[in-house]
């Protein structure tokens, strides 16, 4: 082989690993309703985690359990619309990122719930008992903050 050929070879199979890496970032720490996953921090270190969220459904999430976690803190929200959305595709949705930071030693667990068009904060807008939740619409994170 030429000089040549190698070095287009070698930019042809960097351009392909770049693009793998990319799209397997993309997927880290994405989850679909229903899943969970366990998370190793340290004190003062930061986790953001994906989901699908398609606000015209009307449906949205919510951090039920807030009020019980003391080690854990949300520190942003941000919300990307599809390619769909910004193609001007009414409905499309898009993806949430939600960042966690860990803010002292202990364990939490954080339960976002799905709620559904009718309740805020887990209770009807109409009075009644409160939702149970459903777990496998809802997503779990078990965050345990270690030592530096």
């Amino acid at each position: 082989m030429n000089r040549k050929a190698i070095i287009i070879t070698v930019l042809i199979l960097v351009v392909i690993a770049s693009i793998a890496i990319g799209y397997l970032k993309s997927y880290s720490n994405y989850y679909e309703l229903g899943e969970s996953d366990y998370f190793k921090l340290k004190v003062g270190e930061e986790v953001t985690i994906k989901f699908d969220s398609n606000g015209s459904t009307g449906y949205h999430h919510e951090w039920i359990n807030r009020d019980q976690c003391r080690h854990t803190h949300l520190i942003m929200e941000d919300y990307s619309p599809s390619l769909q959305s910004r193609m001007g595709y009414v409905g499309s949705g898009g993806t949430e990122y939600w960042t966690f930071k860990s803010a002292s030693i202990g364990v939490d667990t954080i339960i976002i719930d799905h709620i559904p068009p009718d309740y805020f904060h887990q209770y009807p807008l109409n009075g009644g008992e409160k939702r149970e939740i459903d777990f496998r619409f809802a997503l779990v994170f078990i965050m345990e903050t270690l030592e530096d």
